[in-house]
């Protein structure tokens, strides 16, 4: 009955545990999803651009945000991710870069707004990397940065600590590709 429960908590994103991790490696940013269809970091930061914006969305994953933005917004939007865009994806342009090697600095100047959406937890070095941007954008107040990260007040997080439990997942707030 508890291997039962541990493994359905597995399922549900609740609880890791090697044991029960029977679908192998996710490939490229499978693990990843558009999340816009309720209030979330991702829905708001679709709300802060305007119509006709020109976006960089750094560690863009699967393109998701890019896409709806330039299909509603006919924004035009530059995405960078280390993993290539899925074949259904088209974006007005794409730079496959690992960003734990710096930002791209020939595609940082020309744009309005700079997206890091759930990835500045996943550098090795973010400090270093929030330096290298502002210095790119030099300071330029025209530029708008948007930047999400996990919530660690997350009521499960919460319960996992009050639990003994700091239990890193496949996915979610605590996902195993983190590095803080």
């Amino acid at each position: 009955m508890r291997a039962v429960t541990r493994a359905r908590l597995h399922d549900l994103g609740l609880l890791y545990d090697r044991r029960f991790d029977c679908r192998g490696e996710l490939e490229g940013n499978g693990r990843y999803t558009a999340k816009l269809d309720y209030e979330s970091p991702h829905s708001i930061a679709f709300d802060m651009v305007p119509e006709n914006s020109r976006v960089l969305d750094l560690g863009c994953g699967g393109g998701y945000m890019g896409e709806v933005l330039e299909r509603t917004k006919r924004c035009r939007v530059t995405g960078v991710d280390s993993v290539p865009l899925p074949d259904q994806i088209a974006l007005t342009g794409f730079v496959q870069h690992d960003l734990n090697k710096g930002v791209p600095e020939a595609i940082v100047s020309g744009h309005d707004y700079v997206m890091m959406l759930d990835v500045i937890e996943h550098l090795l070095n973010p400090e270093k990397f929030v330096e290298d941007l502002y210095r790119l954008i030099g300071g330029s107040p025209e530029i708008k940065i948007i930047v999400s990260t996990g919530n660690v007040g997350f009521v499960m997080t919460r319960l996992m600590l009050l639990f003994g439990k700091f239990n890193y997942g496949r996915r979610g707030i605590l996902d195993l590709s983190h590095t803080r």
